[in-house]
């Protein structure tokens, strides 16, 4: 299948690193799917605000099922609308109520996820692709919930290696997407005062255009890429950071 007719489902993620992902999906022919079923009304703005750009190439399929606690059910309506989703990409940006509970949900929603879109795609036979993107911990030095970052990181990672194996034989590709010092307006916010004045070998932090181009290959050109953690640091994690 080529990259023009594929379907991409994206699960939440803040609106600035929403944007540049569907935007780089779209741009690329592929359709894209919305789902937010935490913020309804973030999702449905920025449907309304890529749309004419892209047409019937976007849809939000937040207000349809975002009461749900289904996860099989958005994969149903996509594939009643469009056809069976050939990839599944997870985001994670933080927001200011960033603690240990909200990150330990989201690693339970990543799991659940997982566990529905590779059975979509088993059934299909489409060979899809679910990238579970998070952060490295090296944003949260100084945060109250640093450890349980670490955590959560570990357990995504973790849980992307464990479902390469179990899904592999049917032809479902996991994969793991882990980011440093990400230049977004949140992030910027959450991070203490070191983190901020901190850089990288590279000498700057990574904007969400460069993580949207990296999934965008991910979800539409890799093809036998699964069970890795591809990281976007900027060569930080190797040790030369100074946080």
């Amino acid at each position: 299948m080529n990259e023009e007719s594929k379907i991409v489902l994206i699960h939440g993620g803040t609106a600035s690193l929403v944007r540049p992902v569907a935007t780089a999906l779209l741009s690329r022919g592929a359709t894209v799917a919305l789902f937010d079923p935490e913020w309804s009304g973030r999702s449905a703005a920025l449907a309304d605000e890529l749309k004419p750009a892209s047409g019937e190439r976007l849809l939000d399929l937040t207000p349809l099922v975002a009461a749900n606690d289904d996860h099989h059910l958005p994969l149903r309506v996509l594939a009643e609308r469009c056809g069976p989703a050939d990839a599944v990409v997870q985001l994670y940006a933080p927001t200011g109520d960033a603690n240990e509970a909200t990150l330990i949900d989201h690693t339970r929603r990543v799991d659940a996820r997982i566990t529905a879109a590779a059975a979509h795609m088993a059934q299909s036979g489409s060979h899809g692709i679910i990238i579970n993107q998070f952060l490295l911990a090296t944003l949260f030095v100084d945060h109250p919930a640093m450890s349980t970052f670490c955590l959560a990181r570990g357990a995504i990672a973790s849980l992307t290696r464990a479902a390469c194996v179990r899904y592999g034989k049917a032809g479902v590709r996991v994969v793991g997407l882990f980011v440093g010092l990400l230049n977004l307006p949140e992030a910027r916010a959450l991070a203490s005062e070191r983190v901020n004045a901190a850089t990288t070998p590279l000498g700057r932090w990574i904007e969400p255009e460069e993580v949207a181009e990296a999934i965008a290959f991910l979800a539409l050109e890799s093809g036998y890429i699964s069970g890795q953690m591809l990281i976007l640091d900027g060569g930080m994690t190797a040790g030369v950071n100074g946080i």
